[in-house]
């Protein structure tokens, strides 16, 4: 899933040049998200033997990869656009923070603390968000993923 996540991703970007659409900054959130799918994903196989920190570990990857469903909400649903670096994070990341929390709710109702792997991908997705976030904004980063997409090429 990840090479093929990669390729689309690329190849998603490199359709969109010349349009007003084109924002290769955007690779640092669909970087982050498969950077974290495959961290929950290979801690879940090597958990595999502890139920507990497995079940939450494969929850935790579908839930990194859940983005684009909620940002589709918010854009379509809500249609609210807040400026900045917040707005950015909120309008992609609002739902999986919801879903996190979620977690931790559902640990503290049923086992009174909340479980180590939950706390550890709360703060595995917390602290990439922040990164994509910065990475988004960054005109560095940009020219990167420009010269990325570029080096790229393929329009599928």
């Amino acid at each position: 899933m990840v090479p093929l996540g990669l390729a689309a991703a690329l190849v998603d970007q490199a359709r969109q040049v010349g349009t007003h659409d084109y924002a290769p900054q955007f690779l640092s959130l669909e970087f982050g998200e498969l950077i974290a799918f495959s961290a929950f994903v290979a801690a879940g196989i090597l958990w595999r033997r502890n139920l507990a920190a497995h079940k939450r570990l494969m929850i935790l990857s579908a839930v990194a990869i859940s983005d684009a469903g909620f940002a589709r909400l918010w854009m379509n649903g809500f249609k609210v656009t807040v400026p900045g670096h917040f707005g950015w994070w909120l309008q992609f990341y609002w739902g999986i923070a919801l879903l996190l929390i979620a977690m931790m709710g559902w640990d503290l109702w049923k086992r009174g603390r909340v479980h180590p792997a939950v706390l550890a991908g709360a703060a595995l997705l917390w602290t990439g968000e922040w990164i994509a976030t910065q990475l988004f904004f960054s005109p560095t980063w940009k020219a990167m993923m420009i010269a990325l997409v570029n080096a790229w090429g393929y329009r599928g």
